[in-house]
């Protein structure tokens, strides 16, 4: 008579609220919405971040308030839909991840010609300094003004 393979099953799940997952959430109030909050963007950006992939522009806002993201994914660039949504889809969790060193912003993330030649990988390695050249960019120049 065989013998019945036991299977062992880990029982651990992390409570993810606990672990602070919470906190990088993608609310309404962190997105560009409307026609006006990306003109508002367009007019007074004063830092930008530009590879051959993609865009970020930067705008700051009178007072510290949570960052705020806009995207803008045209067909020119990036033909397919999938390729539009993961591109959108790398951009969200590159600022959940960021949005408490960004506070104090409007973004605009555009795609540009190059980014349907670029990884997943390259385009959020491309985020991940984008974000932090901003503030580097926002601190050097409140220095100056002091």
């Amino acid at each position: 008579m065989p013998v019945a393979e036991q299977k062992v099953v880990s029982v651990y799940q992390p409570d993810l609220l606990s672990v602070g997952v919470k906190q990088f959430t993608f609310k309404r109030s962190q997105r560009l919405l409307t026609a006006r909050d990306y003109k508002n963007t367009f007019d007074k950006t004063v830092y930008r971040f530009s590879t051959p992939a993609l865009l970020v522009l930067a705008a700051e806002k009178a007072d510290m308030q949570p960052a705020r993201l806009g995207l803008i994914a045209a067909k020119k660039h990036l033909k397919l839909a999938v390729e539009r949504n993961r591109f959108k889809r790398i951009a969200r969790e590159s600022f959940r991840r960021n949005q408490q060193l960004l506070t104090g912003f409007d973004l605009v993330v555009l795609v540009k010609a190059g980014a349907k030649n670029a990884s997943r990988q390259e385009i959020h390695q491309t985020l991940e300094k984008a974000w932090p050249y901003i503030v580097r960019k926002r601190d050097k120049q409140s220095k100056k003004d002091r």
